[in-house]
């Protein structure tokens, strides 16, 4: 599956607490407008790598169900 950055919107915010602050990651697929966010890990890049994995999995399990719609 290829994206293309152009196709993609990153929003990296503040989240958490004075105690334990993390930032968090949301990412925007401009074609589909699925949204995936992540702020359950410590770091930005971890937070990177996951929402980049929910955002893959969200797009295969959207290109299968327009698969099976007959529509791809």
């Amino acid at each position: 599956m290829i994206i293309s950055s152009a196709d993609l919107d990153f929003t990296v915010y503040h989240c958490g607490s004075a105690w334990a602050p993390r930032m968090g990651l949301r990412i925007l697929h401009k074609p589909t407008g699925i949204v995936v966010e992540s702020s359950s890990r410590r770091t930005l890049h971890a937070n990177r790598s996951a929402a980049w994995e929910l955002l893959i999995a969200e797009l295969e399990a959207h290109t299968d169900h327009l698969r099976q719609l007959e529509l791809f």
